[in-house]
């Protein structure tokens, strides 16, 4: 039961990481070919009625071997020097040469009259059973370090958020626990006295368990931030987008073509042009408007009251709805300072602009 609920965990964190990591870069591919294989991997250690089988038996090596070295490159772009393009080709080219060796020592380990390969206990004395599980073990000691390594480097570093320093110290974990695995499995080929097989699919479970966590949690994390920023975008956009339309009939000089624009690009032109527009406002030296600075010193009213009188009351955008102001008070914690308080003072135009009834007399210009 609880191999079944492994491998389920398995699978929803293939769903997770594949609907979270969608990019085209290195990382992301990387990442993707580990959950994926190492899911494919887990599946096929589950499969008791073909346990043993020596094709499945090699098949699932093979995809664990894919699963460790994009662990390995993984880890090594996290560097500072991140892995070169020939350093990963190198990389490659020694796991296919390992997979090709574990091709070739299946056949020679010795089998059971139904055709089962031998397990680590039982193929202690064999040469070729030694030599096939111990390079599989010898693998995942090198996995296991390097993963280690390199979440230690990471943990380190200051300035990490404690949901990815959480999620790296469940994977630093994992990879203690597969060094320990793989201490089981040498202790069974040298020919150990105990029948390790049980604990071994304990502590396997149980790294498996860690894994699968540590990178959920930064999965999740990534799913928090991106939710943030798309949140940040819609709700800046509701706030900003009326104010722009009014202000640019006033200026349209200070738009710039948008086209090929992300959501987020869109965003920061809404901002960027918003504002130049209104300091071209508040900077006319139409006497005209001094009725209106006189009697309205301070923003956001004396902005507000700019609009107002310029393009009138009905071309002025009404305060944003009691959903946009439950949103700006969750979006306030945004990272980029900067940009969020360019936000705010817009929005508090807007909330300038829909309590005119409050505050606003049309000036008369004598």
């Amino acid at each position: 039961m609880l191999s079944v609920l492994i491998v389920g965990v398995a699978a929803a964190t293939v769903v997770l990481i594949s609907f979270v990591h969608k990019g085209r870069g290195d990382r992301s591919k990387l990442l993707r070919y580990a959950v994926i294989t190492m899911f494919i991997a887990a599946v096929l250690r589950e499969l008791e009625p073909v346990q043993g089988v020596p094709v499945i038996d090699l098949l699932k090596r093979l995809t664990f071997l894919v699963t460790q070295t994009s662990s390995i490159l993984l880890m090594l772009t996290f560097r500072r020097r991140s892995v070169t393009l020939r350093a990963a080709r190198k990389i490659w080219a020694v796991t296919a040469a390992i997979g090709v060796l574990t091709a070739t020592l299946v056949w020679f380990v010795p089998t059971h009259a139904d055709g089962t390969l031998y397990t680590h206990l039982e193929a202690a004395g064999s040469p070729a059973g030694m030599a096939y599980y111990g390079l599989y073990e010898a693998t995942m000691a090198v996995t296991a370090l390097v993963v280690a390594v390199g979440c230690w480097s990471a943990l380190v570093r200051t300035g990490q958020p404690i949901v990815a320093r959480l999620s790296l110290i469940m994977i630093a974990v994992a990879a203690v626990g597969t060094m320990v695995y793989v201490a089981l499995g040498w202790y069974s080929l040298s020919g150990g006295a105990a029948d390790t097989s049980e604990l071994r699919g304990q502590v396997y479970l149980l790294t498996l368990v860690l894994l699968l966590v540590g990178l959920a949690i930064g999965g999740l994390r990534k799913i928090v931030v991106e939710g943030q920023q798309a949140l940040t975008i819609y709700t800046a956009t509701d706030v900003i987008e009326p104010l722009w339309r009014a202000v640019v009939t006033l200026h349209p000089d200070v738009v710039l073509p948008s086209e090929g624009f992300s959501r987020r690009e869109r965003m920061i032109r809404l901002v960027v042009e918003t504002h130049d527009a209104l300091t071209l406002i508040r900077s006319d030296s139409d006497h005209a408007l001094d009725v209106v600075r006189d009697r309205y010193g301070d923003d956001p009213k004396l902005t507000a009251g700019l609009l107002l009188h310029l393009l009138g009351e009905d071309a002025v955008p009404r305060s944003p709805g009691r959903v946009t102001r439950l949103l700006m008070r969750l979006i306030s914690g945004t990272k980029n300072e900067a940009l969020m308080s360019s936000i705010r003072d817009l929005y508090a135009i807007r909330r300038a602009c829909g309590s005119r009834d409050q505050w606003w007399k049309p000036a008369l210009v004598t």
